[in-house]
């Protein structure tokens, strides 16, 4: 099940801790949720709360899309991919967006993102200048 949480709760914070990286400490996230740019939708199996997606609204190409900016979370019997994503993509277009978009770096979810049916859009190269 799939709820709108903007709270900054422990389980929301836990999730964070595990998005944070070094071009995105906790304290961005923390903030990106203090300040609304980013909604939250906890996810809930048997009535756990076990996962968190953040997210925004945007424009690609001139058209509306649901931008998915990081998720987070764990179920042992739950395949979450698999069941959050096509409830994301539903709740997407009760909200008027003809896309999804979302990046990762684990070539595991390309793959598995692939699968149901999206492709990649861009790639994207950095390096650090000394």
């Amino acid at each position: 099940m799939l709820i709108a949480d903007n709270r900054l709760t422990p389980e929301l914070e836990r999730d964070l801790e595990s998005l944070a990286e070094d071009d995105a400490p906790l304290a961005w996230w923390r903030r990106q949720v203090e300040l609304g740019a980013l909604g939250i939708i906890a996810v809930h199996v048997e009535g756990e709360r076990v996962a968190s997606v953040l997210w925004r609204l945007d424009q690609h190409g001139g058209r509306p899309c649901f931008v998915i900016c990081g998720a987070a979370g764990n179920h042992p019997r739950f395949d979450l991919m698999g069941s959050v994503l096509p409830a994301l993509e539903r709740y997407a277009r009760e909200l008027g967006c003809d896309l999804v978009r979302w990046h990762t770096r684990r070539r595991g979810l390309v793959a598995r993102g692939q699968a149901m049916g999206y492709g990649a859009a861009e790639f994207v190269l950095l390096k650090a200048l000394a």
